[in-house]
């Protein structure tokens, strides 16, 4: 008898663990159709994009413990629909060492510049390498003017190299145009006067399912944005991405066509 109960007790597990398999793999089966839907949607919207050619190079930024991922997706993209050229990666070690991996001209072509820092945590520290790669640019590769793109933190870093007041401003680069993707600006409320007056903005938020927040930033914190810079630049933009995981969430942004459409057009107009 009790071999029985025991005997069913087993098959009721397998029979458990087997429904749970098939959920699973329906459920990535499902994740999977969606992905490639979105991808589908996101070359639709970048076929029918359509720039002009400029010299002046976009670095783009990543946010906190971010890596290679977070805008390998979108350079890929424009890249591939010929928007813009992959045009260098560049490392920042944690010690401010700098290394630069040039795979095409930075001043041809809208070229797109990478920069990953090892210590992906500290706001402050990649501010300052920011600033030191920037000066950089300019002495070694003469480069004048720069577009820059921050993704969360990267978005912060940005906005504290362009509000800090003691950089020589002759020494670096000219900041044609900043694109922040999802970031808030705590403690920055006053700090919109020290940007530079010929400054372009725009300003990208995600509104998950329509809840008001890109499951991490809330829309409000990043709207906010408009508040501190819009009496002291020369434009600014704000455009709030509405829809689901695939497209407005907050680690997605980046990879939604649309996105890419947006930036790359305000980018190369």
């Amino acid at each position: 008898m009790r071999k029985e109960i025991t005997t069913i007790k087993n098959q009721r597990k397998v029979h458990r663990l087997k429904i749970t398999f098939f959920i699973l793999i329906a459920v990535i089966v499902l994740i999977g159709a969606r992905w490639i839907l979105q991808q589908s949607i996101n070359n639709q919207e970048l076929s029918e994009t359509k720039v002009n050619y400029q010299s002046t190079p976009t670095l783009l930024i990543p946010g906190y413990l971010a890596n290679r991922l977070t805008f390998d997706g979108m350079i890929g993209s424009l890249a591939k629909f010929k928007l813009a050229t992959r045009a260098a990666v560049i490392h920042i070690s944690s010690s401010g060492n700098i290394s630069i991996d040039q795979v095409a001209n930075l001043k041809k072509d809208n070229p797109l510049i990478q920069v990953l820092f090892q210590n992906n945590r500290s706001e402050s520290v990649q501010y300052h390498q920011l600033a030191k790669l920037l000066k950089l640019l300019k002495q070694n590769y003469h480069i004048d003017s720069v577009d820059l793109v921050g993704h969360s933190l990267g978005g912060n870093v940005i906005f504290d190299y362009l509000t800090d007041q003691h950089l020589q401003k002759s020494e670096y680069p000219t900041t044609k145009k900043f694109v922040n993707i999802s970031s808030t600006f705590p403690g920055d409320e006053n700090q919109g006067k020290f940007l530079p007056r010929k400054l372009q903005i725009l300003n990208i938020s995600g509104n998950l399912w329509n809840l008001k927040t890109d499951g991490v930033i809330p829309l409000k914190g990043n709207l906010q944005l408009g508040k501190i810079v819009t009496p002291f630049v020369q434009s600014y933009k704000s455009k709030v991405i509405t829809g689901g995981l695939f497209s407005a969430y907050h680690i997605t942004l980046h990879e939604n066509g649309e996105v890419d459409k947006i930036i790359s057009q305000f980018l190369f107009s």
